[in-house]
């Protein structure tokens, strides 16, 4: 891990901690914990999806940008009637989602990563002349 987020890591547990007493973090599982997943805000939709995936498919996702942390809940998987998912680039930065979020009328959204965005893997030839 590198220090920049060890730091990041550790200015949002503080934060979480000092905030937990007035406000619970909203993702509670069935066993009373509160997962937690910290972005960087240049973290992939696809990479932070995946951590979140690693507590079942239910987190509070903090993203911690330089000036200020902001508090997503996630839950993989959850289906709505009324809304049609948007398509998200696996590889798209969990800011732009925030931004995105942001600019929608109640700052929530359903959405799906669609891998058809994601482009072949790119075939690498080496040569070595001896």
């Amino acid at each position: 891990m590198d220090v920049d987020r060890e730091k990041v890591i550790r200015r949002v547990m503080r934060t979480v901690a000092r905030e937990q007493a007035r406000s619970p973090l909203p993702v509670r599982l069935e066993d009373g914990s509160s997962p937690l997943v910290v972005a960087l805000p240049g973290d992939s939709v696809a990479d932070v999806f995946e951590r979140v995936g690693g507590f079942g498919g239910s987190a509070n996702l903090i993203v911690a940008y330089a000036e200020r942390l902001k508090l997503l809940s996630i839950e993989l998987n959850a289906s709505s009637e009324t809304r049609e998912p948007a398509d998200v680039h696996p590889v798209a930065s969990i800011g732009m989602l925030c931004d995105w979020l942001d600019c929608t009328p109640d700052g929530s959204a359903q959405i799906r990563i669609n891998d058809a965005f994601a482009a072949p893997p790119v075939v690498r030839e080496l040569a070595y002349a001896f």
